[in-house]
């Protein structure tokens, strides 16, 4: 006989925030992450959230916010920065370092809210290469400290950025190689 599970609706009726207005630390980061202090009976567990590619922790502000709203601890980095050319043009943002290197900033990073907070396990939350980065932390380090890990799109088969690089391939093939290394 099958189970019943309990389902909970919730009605979110919110707009999208504007990124522009989002108070941020001197480092970028939206101000209602990284309370080493926030404990919270009804969340214990605390929620790092992971970016993507091409990205930041200001571009999940709508997630973070919607938890920290409903009484979550939130923490996140920005991580996997480093010098091509995307970042030269726009240095803001990051998600383009190897997904290893990436992987070792959070992996720190958890550890570190882990110390800081007292907490055992951590839930994560990762949009596009975030997921991957997850992934990747647990296959690395383990996953005996994750209580959820939350892949939003995870792109556990690579990226082709939108279709551009397959059509780039295709119409030339010989100078693909070119054209991508500074990406």
């Amino acid at each position: 006989m099958p189970t019943a599970q309990a389902t909970t609706t919730t009605n979110i009726t919110s707009t999208a925030i504007d990124q522009k207005t989002v108070p941020t630390t001197k480092d970028g980061l939206p101000t209602i992450l990284n309370h080493w202090d926030c404990r919270s009976s009804q969340h214990p567990t605390p929620v790092i959230m992971i970016h993507g590619t091409f990205s930041r922790q200001l571009s999940q502000i709508d997630v973070t916010q919607m938890l920290h709203d409903r009484g979550y601890c939130v923490f996140g980095i920005d991580a996997g920065h480093n010098d091509n050319l995307y970042t030269l043009i726009k240095p803001e943002y990051y998600g383009t370092a190897h997904v290893d290197e990436t992987t070792d900033q959070v992996n720190a990073f958890i550890e570190k809210v882990k110390r800081k907070t007292g907490a055992k396990k951590v839930d994560l939350i990762g949009h596009s290469q975030g997921g991957l980065i997850i992934r990747n932390r647990i296959t690395r380090y383990g996953g005996k400290d994750v209580r959820i890990a939350m892949m939003l799109a995870g792109t556990h088969q690579g990226t082709t950025l939108m279709g551009a690089s397959k059509i780039v391939e295709e119409a030339m093939p010989h100078l693909f190689p070119i054209i991508a290394a500074p990406l």
